[in-house]
């Protein structure tokens, strides 16, 4: 399934017209759901020591952008 979109260059009033996928192949689809299926992936992976830390240390890094900020206010 394709949609056709139209794009302003922004300098003239004339519109490009191109195409863009809408939905993924669904080979694509199918591969993956044949992974899901056939691989024991949630017991390899899920509750892993590691990947507990990685997700740690993600949340922390997300957060300390809002923390700083919060932080910076507080200083006189």
């Amino acid at each position: 399934m394709q949609t056709v979109a139209a794009a302003s260059s922004g300098t003239t009033e004339q519109s490009r017209a191109g195409t863009c996928r809408t939905v993924p192949k669904p080979r694509l689809v199918k591969r993956f759901q044949h992974f899901i299926e056939s691989t024991d992936w949630d017991e390899r992976y899920l509750g892993a020591a590691w990947v507990d830390r990685a997700c740690i240390v993600v949340t922390i890094l997300c957060c300390l952008p809002f923390l700083m900020r919060i932080w910076m206010q507080k200083i006189p």
